[in-house]
């Protein structure tokens, strides 16, 4: 409740403040899309993109009925484990 606003209206300031408010479009939060835009340089790597991709949306996974997702690249630094998670995130059928 401490975040709540109570105005009283018979306060000619307020009323003038929650009359705005009412009349003010709305303005609904932005959710931010978490991977990063791919680089215009971004090489496809489809040999170890599609597999990753067919894990994924594998049926067997969805007859466990999963709560969530976790997967994990791993690998020496400068392969491209960041970029390939970032591509799989752009994906439509992932997404």
């Amino acid at each position: 409740m401490k975040t709540q606003h109570f105005a009283d209206l018979k306060v000619e300031a307020q009323w003038q403040v929650f009359t705005a408010d009412l009349q003010r479009q709305c303005q609904t939060a932005r959710v931010p899309y978490m991977a990063a835009d791919l680089q215009k340089d971004f090489v496809t790597r489809p040999e170890e993109f599609e597999p990753i991709v067919t894990l994924l949306l594998s049926q067997e996974r969805h007859q466990r009925k999963p709560v969530g997702i976790t997967t994990a690249l791993r690998g020496a630094g400068g392969f491209g484990k960041t970029m390939l998670a970032t591509a799989i995130c752009h994906d439509e059928r992932i997404q």
